[in-house]
């Protein structure tokens, strides 16, 4: 054998002995290496001079590290943990304190700052360090009286239930977040986010996500959750129960419609002939009057007791030279009732379809100067929302006077 190469294996196998034997050293003792506090004394009031404190330790080998603050006084020897029992990789560590523990400054005064290892052999340290607070913030950051209305909410467009009222108190500025919790699934939908909020009364209206055509959270238990976080690192959490049942995107369409006689002497009725067919997942909802009544020719649905009604459905007919001052002054229920007196309601599910006839009674020649050959046509009105269908199945209408 080679001369120079059995020296060369043999510098090379004590160099892996060297190695060996001090990577052995390194790893005696006890798993936290060393510890430090940076500034010892914090005022934490969001000033920005020594408001927050690195906290540096190092491990020589994996362990669980707690880091925790004691008042120098406290006979109790009350342990506030900042860090409890976390599991470490042999690191250097840094970690950032603005005084606050569990969401809350703690106390101007003095302390003690614990660092704590514990390896999975059972051996620990811990490192103690003197620590001050000086002037911190005096106002705790809370939420308070957090509600919301109603507690059962039907995001569907129907005017009833459509929207929820979620109010509550913020005792300083800070920054929220606000969202609904499904606890069956935990997937949340948001509310507002990030948004800077001063201390007071704070308002949010929610309807789920239908005004802007997007399907609502499924039916179910939800919990409203409000997240609030301050300059100075505090933070406060509060939720509160809120039920959806039947939510949705209500969708219908008129399929079919008809005006007759195309003819009409004075004194004499139009009527027109619409079929409506709820395309959507929900119940949309309606009112009277019901399929039938006779409307006069300078009546509308306000003058005969049917008012406007936020989240309704209704047909209705309006007319070139219209000067009734109302769009679409002619109105009937997508319904099969008949016996729909004013401020009733009525449901037209998904999948079920109606048809519904209405008349026009023309008591009074159209105003000077106005066509005798009007279009007529027909839509379908969600109230205070939009028009559903507009302008469809024009005709024209001769009247004779």
């Amino acid at each position: 054998m080679n001369i120079r190469h059995v020296s060369s294996l043999l510098i090379i196998g004590a160099m892996l002995t060297g190695a060996t034997l001090a990577a052995t050293g390194c790893d005696a003792g006890p798993p936290l290496v060393s510890a430090s506090i940076t500034p010892d004394a914090i005022s934490p009031n969001a000033d920005g001079v020594e408001d927050v404190a690195v906290i540096a330790y190092a491990l020589r080998r994996p362990a669980e590290v707690s880091i925790y603050f004691i008042e120098r006084y406290d006979e109790t020897k009350t342990r506030h943990y900042f860090r409890d029992h976390e599991d470490r990789s042999a690191l250097e560590y840094s970690a950032y304190f603005s005084g606050v523990v569990n969401g809350r400054i703690l106390p101007d005064g003095d302390y003690t700052c614990a660092v704590e290892a514990v390896d999975d052999a059972g051996m620990g340290a811990v490192i103690e360090l003197p620590f001050a607070i000086r002037g911190g913030d005096p106002v705790a950051l809370d939420i308070v009286d957090l509600s919301v209305f109603p507690l059962t909410f039907s995001p569907n467009r129907d005017g009833v239930n459509d929207r929820v009222k979620i109010s509550y108190r913020l005792t300083k500025d800070a920054t929220i977040i606000v969202t609904v919790l499904n606890r069956e699934t935990g997937e949340r939908y948001p509310v507002d986010l990030d948004a800077k909020a001063e201390a007071g009364v704070q308002q949010h209206d929610w309807e789920g996500g239908v005004d802007l055509g997007a399907p609502p959270p499924p039916n179910g238990f939800y919990t409203v959750t409000v997240e609030a976080r301050d300059l100075v690192g505090q933070y406060a959490v509060a939720g509160v129960p809120l039920t959806i049942t039947n939510g949705g995107v209500p969708l219908a369409e008129i399929i079919h419609a008809e005006f007759w006689p195309e003819s009409v002497p004075l004194g004499q009725k139009v009527a027109v002939t619409i079929t409506v067919r709820n395309t959507g997942n929900v119940a949309i909802r309606t009112q009277g009057p019901a399929s039938g009544y006779t409307y006069k020719n300078n009546e509308n649905f306000n003058t005969v007791g049917y008012f406007e009604s936020p989240g309704c459905f209704r047909v209705a007919v309006d007319f070139e030279g219209n000067t009734i001052s109302r769009v679409y002054p002619y109105r009937w229920a997508v319904s099969k009732r008949t016996d729909l007196a004013p401020g009733d309601w009525d449901y037209l599910q998904p999948g079920e379809e109606v048809t519904i006839t209405g008349y026009i009674e023309f008591a009074e020649p159209p105003p000077q100067g106005a066509s005798d050959a009007p279009y007529f046509w027909v839509g379908l009105e969600h109230e205070h929302v939009g028009h559903v269908n507009d302008r469809m199945y024009p005709t024209q209408i001769t009247f004779g006077f």
